[in-house]
Parts: structure tokens; sequence; C-alpha cells
């Protein structure tokens, strides 16, 4: 797997009674052991299902989720906690974070314990 000249990014309006948020992530699938894996490395969110479409119903879930807890943070709160997945602020534009950090397929197949020859697939979607 290449890595995607797209990049990841975020814009979250901390300005905003009620916070907004744009995200586009980058996304593996694979499956194991009978399970569809989603998988978005740049936020530690992971959904799965016995088929694509209900691991993509449980990803949406998760990311409702994740992005409504970040909501219920401070802007302090909200940048230490990406912080740790390698988010970081576009310099000029600060409601727009960028991810500088790229995790390869090696490491997920180690961290997921996959065999080598499990097929990952890569796109990026939008929140």
């Amino acid at each position: 797997m290449k890595a995607q000249q797209s990049e990841e990014f975020m814009k979250l309006d901390f300005a905003r009674a009620h916070k907004k948020a744009k995200a586009k992530l980058r996304l593996l699938l694979f499956m194991t052991e009978g399970n569809y894996i989603l998988y978005i490395p740049s936020l530690n969110l992971t959904a799965y299902g016995t088929n694509e479409i209900e691991a993509r119903k449980m990803l949406d879930v998760v990311i409702e989720d994740y992005f409504s807890h970040l909501s219920q943070l401070s802007e302090q709160e909200v940048l230490q906690e990406i912080k740790q997945y390698g988010w970081v602020r576009k310099p000029y534009l600060p409601k727009q974070l960028r991810n500088i950090q790229f995790v390869e397929e090696k490491t997920i197949k180690e961290d997921f314990e996959l065999p080598a020859e499990t097929i990952i697939r890569e796109q990026f979607v939008s929140v």
C-alpha cells in the first residue's frame, strides 16, 4: 500500500455554541476471522461487521460518537486529545488541522495481528 498524495484534514470551529467539525480521513478496510474491519488510524477509531455495509454503518455511529465527544471538550482539551494521533494546526489557519503521522501497512498488520498476506484497502472518507 502506497501513501496517498491526499492529506487528511479536520476543520474544527470552536467559536460556535455548537461546535462544528468537517474532516477528510484515511480509512483502511480489511478482513479478519470472517469480519470486515474499518479502521481510521489517525483517530484510532475501529468498526466491524459481518459484511462491509454493516461495518460502514457501525463506523458512522463510531465517528458521530467521537465528534460528539470532541464537541463537549474545550478547545485546549480537543487539541490535546488529537495531538496524540499526530494532528497539528495548519499555519495561518487556526480552525484547520492536518495529520502528520502516517501508519504503515506493516504496523497495522502487527497491531491487529494479521497474517502477512492480508489485503488492506485504503480510501478517504469525508465527515
